[in-house]
C-alpha cells in the first residue's frame, strides 16, 4: 500500500485529509479557498470510500519473467520479455484494494493536481 492510500484509508475527515496531503505534497497547509475546493469533492462518499475488510481482494501478483541480462539478451525471447516488463512498468501498481473505485479516482485526480502545481519540487 502507498503511503497516499494510508492517509485516505486513516483519514477522519476530509477536511485533515486535505490537511494531511497538502502538507505531504507541498509542505504546506491549504489556503482557505483550496480548502473549501478540496473537501467539497472529497466530502461526497468519505464515509462510504473504504471498502468493508471482508470485502477487500488483494491485486494478483502477475507471474515473473525471466532476467534478460548481458548472458542472455541475444535470444530470441529477450525483446519479447523486455516489451512485457515495459508494459508492466507503464500499466503502473495496482490500485489499492481498500478505497472504493470512484472515490479513490477523484482522490487520485486531487493528488495529480497538487503534484502538478507550480509549488511541487521533487527532491529524490
Amino acid at each position: 500500500h502507498s503511503e497516499l492510500a494510508q492517509l485516505a484509508v486513516d483519514a477522519t475527515s476530509p477536511e485533515a485529509l486535505v490537511n494531511s496531503v497538502f502538507l505531504r505534497v507541498l509542505t504546506r497547509r491549504p489556503k482557505p479557498d483550496e480548502q473549501a475546493t478540496f473537501v467539497e469533492a472529497l466530502a461526497e462518499g468519505f464515509r462510504e470510500r473504504l471498502v468493508p475488510a471482508n470485502e477487500v481482494k488483494p491485486p494478483l501478483e502477475p507471474p515473473p519473467l525471466p532476467l534478460v541480462t548481458w548472458f542472455n539478451h541475444l535470444q530470441p525471447d529477450a525483446n519479447t520479455i523486455q516489451k512485457k516488463v515495459e508494459r508492466r512498468v507503464q500499466e503502473g501498481p495496482p490500485s489499492d484494494p481498500r478505497l472504493e473505485s470512484e472515490w479513490r479516482e477523484l482522490y487520485e485526480d486531487i493528488l495529480w493536481s497538487l503534484v502538478n502545481h507550480r509549488e511541487f519540487a521533487w527532491m529524490p
